[in-house]
């Protein structure tokens, strides 16, 4: 109807298929909470091991909003807007796939550190307990700037401030590095509801 915002009704049937690539985002973070779940009940039960698996779901957690922050909302809208739907669509496509590449990263460092929190330091963990969050902010802030044509300062000092954990966390027992990973991603989640508080929602701006 005229005056109405476009809908999912409104997209052409050639971009209705990021509602599949969410869908995969989905299952990868649901995987994340199936190995983590599994970590835990393999371990101990002790003490620092129930402080992995928090640390984990509060993770997972962030995982899920930083992703759906309106440009995973959105996407729909912006590939239909695009001056080039079909190479907007590969470009998703390739974002998608860095983002699940990092939570099954990252899923790798939660079981680390759920079964093994006060183990002995290893650096190699670092790879996927610091580095599983950092690929997937990279494939966010890109997906970020498809969709709204820029980049949120938050997305960059999340990539800084996890390449600082690094020398903090090379000689540190798996939950330190992990719990300085799940801060940056929290940090970025409520700098995401303090920008959007009181606002209007912000409408795609895909890049030309």
């Amino acid at each position: 109807m005229a005056g109405l915002s476009p809908s999912a009704a409104d997209i052409p049937p050639r971009v209705s298929w990021p509602d599949g690539v969410c869908r995969i985002f989905l299952i990868s973070l649901g995987e994340a909470v199936f190995v983590s779940g599994r970590a835990f009940s393999d371990s101990d039960l002790a003490l620092p091991h129930g402080m992995g698996f928090a640390l984990a779901f509060v993770g997972i957690v962030q995982l899920w909003r930083i992703y759906f922050y309106r440009a995973g909302l959105v996407l729909p809208l912006a590939i239909a807007a695009a001056g080039d739907p079909a190479r907007q669509s590969v470009t998703a496509a390739l974002n998608h796939l860095v983002m699940i590449s990092g939570v099954v990263l990252a899923g790798v460092g939660f079981e680390l550190y759920i079964i093994e929190p006060t183990g002995r330091p290893d650096p190699n963990w670092l790879v996927a307990i610091l580095g599983g969050p950092a690929l997937f902010l990279l494939g966010r802030a890109s997906f970020e700037r498809q969709v709204f044509g820029r980049i949120s300062l938050s997305r960059l000092i999340g990539l800084l401030a996890l390449g600082l954990l690094i020398p903090a966390g090379w000689n540190a027992p798996p939950l330190v590095p992990g719990a300085g990973a799940t801060a940056v991603l929290a940090g970025i989640a409520v700098a995401d509801a303090r920008r959007a508080r009181g606002r209007e929602p912000e409408p795609p701006a895909p890049l030309r």
